[in-house]
């Protein structure tokens, strides 16, 4: 009796406990009521203040998007209304990314997308910026760029695991690493003020200025000054140049480019002509490595034995370059050579923040091609979409806006086929422009109706920069010692004029590109040839419309 007296007990407090209800009010850690507004009231003790030494530790997760749910509930696993039914669903989110829109913290579900307490994390940058031009054109005497976005390097880094990672949460800083004539920029300041990656900055050129060229670095890091390392930089044309108002439409016979009519950076010019020879040195514009963004000056003069141009900082202190028996990489102020170090598998990361380092390969009495990306000399390290990422502008294309460099237009067909010399004889049509040395101080690429081809107008001859360490020679059958790479040749150009016109055709499987040169031949006249050259030389670039 007594046992069956019991059990009905226990199945009357049974039936009592299931009957209560589940959204009852709750305190845990202490017998205090709960406050009337908290479905559960959390306390270490008893007083009406302070009440713990401790705190909620919420669910952390990885979220993977900020309009899905996952890894909640799966995408793959959502039923209708799923979404509605978790509003008010909250997690700590430790993912991490630019690309997403997702930051540490507190993140509430509100039917639609996570929200971030209690205020809202970044969004994700434009993924168009990673593919936002290397080069700004900004008028002389007074001009103001445009707002020139920071964000592609954050993008870039994201994207190419040959670079590592960087704090993306660290300070910003923008300066100007040289500009090639004095008193060119006024000021390089963040428009926005440090807003990390979605910091903007602007470029004004000093009152009076003349046409010239510089280049700005963008520094991330803990200290937000220029002792922070460079991760990005951009090339600035400053010149009263518009690309869209002259240049030269050509057809190959399998594409139609639109060129520019002069070298990219070249200043002081006619358009269409060539300059008078006191000028001409601008005309040479820059020079550049193949892959590469950023741009070296190219020589100081074309007719003695090269010489090279003087940098400036902003305060017109001069910046020198390597002296060019030096190997160590450490002298100069200003541009410098440094030979590609044993086993290097990528040296993106390295040409990216040493902007002002010109890269070359160990002599070699043979000189094979030459690629600063990786000291693989056989080409099988090499990158090959620097510069050609699938038909379109790369990432690392020196060009303005709406320009990049020019492209085979198929796997035997240069964009200047058409000028190009047969056999022995010279170029169609092409004359020689200026009369200096000779030789004039560059080639007139003209029309040529018979064959309709149309004009590309005046290409100047410059010393390219040489890919590997070399002997520089003295007397006839002697050499006066090694010389790092990176310096002007000169022995053959002086007297056959000669000049090196990037593509953005690399040559698969080899530390070489396509190219095009230009020369005057005692023996044959002008010439327009195609070529290969090492992807470390220094050549110009002639770009072409982004069509």
């Amino acid at each position: 009796m007594k046992l069956q007296t019991h059990r009905f007990l226990y199945l009357l407090l049974l039936v009592i406990i299931i009957s209560v209800r589940v959204d009852a009010q709750v305190t845990v850690g202490s017998n205090l009521t709960p406050l009337d507004g908290a479905l559960l009231d959390l306390k270490q003790n008893d007083n009406i203040n302070s009440n713990s030494t401790k705190g909620l530790l919420n669910a952390r997760v990885y979220l993977i998007g900020l309009d899905k749910m996952d890894p909640c509930i799966k995408t793959e696993d959502l039923q209708p209304g799923d979404k509605e039914a978790h509003i008010g669903l909250l997690v700590y989110n430790i993912t991490d990314s630019l690309e997403v829109g997702l930051c540490p913290g507190l993140h509430v579900w509100d039917g639609i997308q996570w929200v971030r307490l209690p205020e809202p994390c970044y969004n994700p940058l434009d993924p168009e910026l990673i593919n936002s031009p290397n080069c700004y054109i900004v008028p002389p005497n007074g001009g103001v760029s445009e707002e020139i976005p920071v964000g592609k390097p954050y993008l870039v880094w994201e994207q190419r695991s040959d670079l590592g990672t960087f704090d993306d949460k660290a300070k910003v800083f923008v300066d100007l690493i040289w500009q090639d004539k004095k008193d060119l920029i006024e000021k390089v300041e963040l428009s926005t003020g440090d807003k990390g990656g979605f910091s903007k900055f602007k470029v004004t050129t000093k009152a009076g200025s003349t046409e010239g060229n510089a280049l700005v670095g963008i520094h991330i890091g803990p200290n937000g000054d220029a002792t922070d390392p460079i991760y990005w930089s951009w090339h600035i044309w400053v010149t009263g140049f518009d690309p869209d108002a002259t240049s030269y439409t050509h057809d190959n016979g399998e594409a139609t480019y639109i060129f520019m009519d002069r070298n990219l950076g070249a200043v002081k010019m006619d358009s269409g002509a060539a300059p008078s020879e006191p000028y001409f040195e601008d005309a040479m514009g820059l020079l550049y490595q193949w892959g590469r963004k950023d741009p070296f000056t190219a020589s100081a003069s074309f007719y003695n034995d090269p010489d090279i141009r003087e940098l400036y900082d902003i305060n017109n202190n001069v910046l020198t370059e390597q002296n060019e028996f030096d190997f160590s990489g450490v002298s100069g102020s200003g541009i410098r050579h440094v030979e590609v170090a044993a086993n290097t598998t990528s040296n993106l990361k390295n040409s990216i923040q040493n902007p002002t380092t010109y890269y070359y390969g160990e002599y070699k009495s043979s000189f094979p091609p030459f690629d600063w990306f990786t000291s693989d000399d056989t080409g099988a390290g090499g990158d090959n979409s620097l510069w050609a990422e699938s038909g379109k502008k790369s990432m690392f294309d020196p060009c303005p806006a709406g320009w990049r460099v020019p492209a085979y237009s198929s796997a035997s067909k240069s964009p200047w086929v058409k000028f190009e010399s047969v056999g022995w004889n010279p170029a169609p049509n092409v004359t020689k422009a200026g009369t200096g040395g000779g030789y004039g101080i560059g080639l007139m690429l003209n029309a040529y109706p018979s064959s309709s081809r149309t004009e590309l107008g005046f290409y100047p001859y410059g010393f390219e920069r040489i890919a590997r360490q070399f002997y520089k020679p003295g007397s006839v059958g002697s050499q006066t010692g090694a010389v790092a790479g990176g310096l002007f040749t000169y022995s053959i150009e002086v007297s056959n004029p000669t000049g090196y016109y990037w593509t953005a055709t690399p040559k698969t499987g080899e530390s070489s590109a396509r190219a095009e040169v230009i020369n005057y031949s005692p023996f044959e006249g002008p010439v327009v040839s195609a070529t290969t050259a090492s992807r470390s030389m220094g050549a110009s670039v002639r770009c072409v419309k982004d069509q």
